[in-house]
């Protein structure tokens, strides 16, 4: 790092450590106060923290103000979501018609909404209603502030960590105005070295009375002190403020560590949670800095094995000095940081990157090599770093806490929580820093501290890991898996108005029926992989293990719409994967490539940007791509795609793309509307590990948009086990002859017996074909058909054959 950019890093700290770290302080719940009386015109109300934290959107119903326990007329209110990201149909309006049947939904969670009456109104209780389904997105702190002309604000009050009702259209008991409130509750350094003080900031409202424990005491309303935490001790700090009202209290957290000097060449970063683990693109920095003192350690270059990042957004980017770049990996991976010789290190720095905040490290740990085989792990992070969503932001200097850190259970998942009854569950952990690791309800203590292990549950279990380490210290994690029964035992989906709990829907992906906007393939329900909103995105698994290594045929028929004339939009994939975490992994990062390791992926590529065409198919091994092809480049193809180039549908009235994988080991193909695009492709499930030993593998698909969007839906997925039925030829024009003199034409395809055939014809290679002949028999003794018919001579025509 050069002096120049150490000095911008400074000037960054101090001008915005404050205010930044408030956006991130933890807070605990407030309590209710009696009601009192606000008078405004504009009211806010902002949520900060929803029930699942990794959910990325929020939702709710009905909002309400209250006087003296009566509804005050929202007629003429006027509700806008400033900065806000909704569906047409789930607007900010949507708060004051009056029925919790409808609702708002915004996907950028934190932007506040705003509700403008006709004039100035007079409250002492305000409510809302939860909406109709994913409790995830259910707000449990926010704040709620007034205003006389919507530019100043006051805040009225603040809820942290309420016990939302988990009952869907449902209000709560209602929210008074006037007691005490807790509005921030800060400390400047979250980790500090034994000794050095942090600086604890708060600021309440209608309090009487403040005191922090322990060891600070009483307290103006709002100020800041320092304070030196208890050496070699995580200590929460708690904030009370009280009046005549009640009592309201917050937490911070502070982690104090013994000053350590470790020596080593290279030093690895691994994150194990992000501030959005579900919607991450990725992990990113824009630089990350070792420290020797308070003087950076310059770095010879960075690696980033198995990483999945653009060349010019590559590892060496984190050490390069510069905040204009960054370092971003799909796949996140681990960063490895390699200083040239050993050199002695004493803490570390990171900076954010220049947008995606989801994609900042909030937990990690760190592990140092003079070899960069052998490794030691020096640093372990295991609560929710208070990184701001600030973008370019530079962390404090982090020290190094030598042994006095917990062991961290990093990864421990098994399946997605409900698991068939008789298939088996994996669970996986990484404990770095452990000494011992203990799983109960039978496993017992595992000789390794990462690793995993097949267990099968009969009942509903809770398997609970326990790590701990020579300080004594000990850290757990629990996994809970719900046994189930479901009807559908085989993918066999005409539609999806059948499907239940045997389908894992993960992020935002759902069974809907969209028969209202898209018409075709007609009233019934479909699997929605993601919406048509940005940066978002869904999977979907048959929970069922399938035996697909002998073989297997799968039809599937999709849509990609957009009603924002999209131009592309990312995209999806069909998987066959064996995966550790099964059938409970939302595909990370590059979701339209599939799974990077241990999986068949197909995937389907709408956007179009740089080599990419926006009608691009694939079929890879994890990462390996083993056969592509752009669909606008087959001619028998063209027809169905917009403007003859792209696969997303704006009409809505369009007929669903239809996809066919017929697999044996060793060869592949892959059918698109009936044409042969991707023949013979070199591949095995067993050999790729996308199968476990006795042969099975999950079957499901994953979609995704990001800056531009589309929603990604499959509308039909039939899938059957072992060698597909022996090949008939494909739909294939092989010979055509016209007669100029009967003007008769002559057409010769491949055809299968079991299906009948109709000839269109066009004069412009758009619809309206016109059906010629239809019915037409397939041929079984020769598997190709031969069929006439008249034609009437012109300027131009095309033909085409197609399956009924």
């Amino acid at each position: 790092m050069n002096p120049t950019f150490r000095q911008q890093v400074r000037t960054a700290k101090l001008r915005g450590i404050r205010s930044s770290l408030a956006i991130s302080a933890a807070l605990g719940l407030c309590a209710t106060a009696t009601a009192a009386d606000e008078t405004y015109q504009y009211f806010r109300f902002t949520p900060t923290v929803l029930r699942g934290p990794a959910e990325n959107s929020v939702q709710v119903s009905e909002f309400q103000f209250i006087d003296d326990g009566t509804p005050i007329s929202v007629a003429g209110v006027i509700v806008t979501n400033p900065g806000g990201n909704f569906p047409g149909g789930e607007n900010p309006p949507k708060l004051v018609d009056l029925d919790t049947g409808s609702k708002w939904l915004n996907f950028d969670k934190f932007q506040p909404v705003v509700f403008e009456f006709t004039g100035p109104v007079t409250i002492d209780t305000y409510n809302f209603a939860t909406a109709n389904d994913a409790q995830e997105r259910d707000p449990v702190s926010w704040t709620f502030e007034g205003s006389a002309d919507g530019s100043s604000w006051t805040l009225l009050d603040s809820r942290t960590n309420f016990a939302t009702t988990t009952a869907r259209q449902t209000y709560q008991s209602g929210f008074g105005l006037g007691g005490p409130g807790i509005s921030s509750f800060t400390r400047s350094l979250a980790i500090v070295a034994n000794g050095q003080p942090t600086e604890l900031s708060w600021s309440t409202l209608n309090a009487t009375s403040v005191s922090i424990a322990p060891g600070v005491g009483v307290v103006a309303n709002n100020g800041s002190t320092l304070t030196v935490p208890p050496a070699s001790a995580d200590t929460t700090y708690t904030l009370t403020a009280t009046s005549t009202s009640g009592s309201a209290s917050a937490t911070t957290f502070v982690r104090s560590v013994p000053p350590t000097t470790v020596n080593y060449r290279y030093v690895r970063f691994t994150q194990t949670k992000l501030r959005n683990n579900a919607s991450a693109f990725g992990l990113q920095f824009s630089e990350f800095t070792l420290l020797n003192g308070n003087t950076p350690i310059p770095a010879v270059t960075a690696t980033n094995p198995g990483g999945n990042f653009n060349p010019a957004e590559g590892p060496e980017k984190a050490v390069d000095g510069l905040t204009t770049t960054k370092w971003l990996d799909q796949n996140r991976l681990p960063l490895i940081v390699d200083l040239g010789s050993p050199s002695a290190i004493t803490g570390y720095s990171f900076v954010t990157g220049n947008d995606g905040p989801d994609r900042d490290p909030i937990q990690w740990y760190l592990e140092g090599s003079n070899n960069g085989t052998a490794w030691t792990i020096i640093e372990q992070v295991n609560f929710d770093f208070p990184m701001p969503e600030i973008r370019n932001f530079a962390s404090q200097d982090i020290p190094l806490p030598g042994i006095a850190f917990n062991p961290t259970v990093s990864l421990f998942v098994g399946d997605a929580p409900k698991l068939i009854l008789g298939q088996p569950l994996v669970l996986t952990w990484d404990a770095p820093g452990a000494t011992s690791v203990t799983i109960n309800n039978g496993v017992g203590t595992i000789a390794s501290t990462s690793g995993s292990v097949t267990v099968n549950p009969v009942a509903n279990t809770t398997y609970t890991l326990t790590a701990s380490n020579a300080g004594p210290n000990t850290a757990t994690a629990t996994f809970s898996t719900e046994i189930i029964t479901p009807s559908n035992t085989t993918i066999n989906y005409t539609n999806f108005d059948s499907a239940g709990d045997e389908l894992a829907l993960l992020g935002d992906a759902t069974i809907v029926n969209d028969f209202a906007n898209i018409p075709l393939p007609g009233n019934a329900e479909r699997l929605r992989l993601n919406p048509d909103v940005q940066s978002d995105s869904g999977s979907a698994w048959f929970r069922k293990r399938i035996n697909v290594a002998t073989g297997f045929q799968t039809f599937f028929d999709f849509q990609i719409t957009s009603v924002n004339d999209s131009e592309g939009a990312d995209g999806m994939a069909f998987m066959i994967q064996d995966n550790p975490a099964g059938t409970g992994i939302l595909v990370p990062g590059d979701t339209e490539r599939g799974l990077p390791t241990r999986s068949l992926n197909v995937r389907i590529d709408s956007f179009e940007g740089g080599a990419r065409s926006g009608s691009l198919v694939q079929v890879l091994s994890g990462t390996t791509v083993l056969g592509s092809v752009n669909l606008a480049e087959v001619p028998a193809l063209v027809s169905v795609l917009r403007e003859g180039i792209d696969l997303t549908q704006t009409g809505l009235d369009d007929a669903p793309y239809q996809v066919r994988i017929d697999y044996v080991p060793g060869d592949l193909d892959l059918y698109f509307n009936g044409v042969l695009i991707l023949p013979d492709i070199n591949v095995d499930l067993v050999a790729i590990g996308a199968v476990n030993a006795a042969g099975k593998g999950y079957a499901g698909f994953t979609g995704r948009t990001g800056f531009f969007f589309e929603a990604h839906d499959v509308t039909r997925w039939l899938l059957t086990e072992g060698p597909p039925a022996p090949a008939v030829a494909p739909l294939v024009l092989k010979s055509h002859s016209f007669n100029f003199v009967t003007d008769q034409l002559s057409l010769t395809w491949g055809s299968s017996d079991t299906k009948t055939y109709r000839i269109t014809t066009s004069t412009n290679l758009a619809p309206p074909w016109v059906v010629l002949a239809s019915g037409i028999a397939g041929a079984p003794a020769q598997n190709e058909t031969t069929f006439s018919v008249g034609f009437t001579q012109g300027a131009k025509a095309f033909f085409r054959v197609e399956e009924e």
